[in-house]
């Protein structure tokens, strides 16, 4: 488990968020989560079925909406000091020169009032991922709260492989198959 989570963080990662402050508010970006999802689902082993936005929680790596806001913080965090970017960034949030469904501009100047409260963006990341968390919906009695970190708890594969398709309810087993018709009886 920790070896295919290293190995998706090294290698799909990187090359899935590089370039991410300029592209993550296109709607192409649905295009680049898909690799994402496959990625967890094959950490965590989890079947098609079930929803993506359980995935991320369950693997113990931030959502990818949250990871993109959190390189546009960071870039906007290194560059805050110097008056040419706030120069920059005021112009273009008084007067846009082009018209853009989701400027760029806007997004790092939120994002830098956001963090105000915060002490660090790991604290800003965790408190950012429970408001996702939050608005999805997802059944905090069977989930894992999220947290980022390896969350295998000391199980091996194929228990811990289980216990994730227990909790999201979504697995080979009995009841499973009577929702989807498979089996008469649960």
């Amino acid at each position: 488990m920790s070896t295919l989570r290293t190995s998706s963080l090294a290698l799909v990662y990187p090359a899935a968020e590089y370039c991410s402050t300029a592209w993550s508010r296109s709607r192409s970006t649905k295009e680049v989560d898909v690799a994402i999802n496959s990625a967890l689902r094959t950490i965590t082993r989890c079947l098609k079925l079930t929803p993506t936005q359980y995935l991320p929680s369950l693997a113990g790596i931030a959502p990818v909406s949250v990871r993109r806001n959190v390189v546009t913080l960071r870039l906007a965090l290194n560059y805050a000091p110097t008056e040419h970017f706030n120069n920059n960034l005021v112009h273009l949030k008084t007067r846009p020169r082009l018209k853009s469904r989701r400027p760029f501009a806007q997004s790092p100047i939120e994002l830098m009032e956001s963090f105000a409260g915060h002490e660090s963006i790991a604290q800003w990341t965790q408190y950012h991922w429970l408001e996702v968390w939050k608005k999805s919906g997802a059944p905090s009695h069977s989930l894992p709260a999220p947290k980022v970190g390896n969350p295998d708890l000391g199980l091996s594969r194929s228990a811990w492989c289980k216990l994730n398709h227990l909790r999201t309810r979504v697995g080979l087993f009995r009841e499973s198959l009577h929702r989807w018709k498979m089996a008469s009886d649960p």
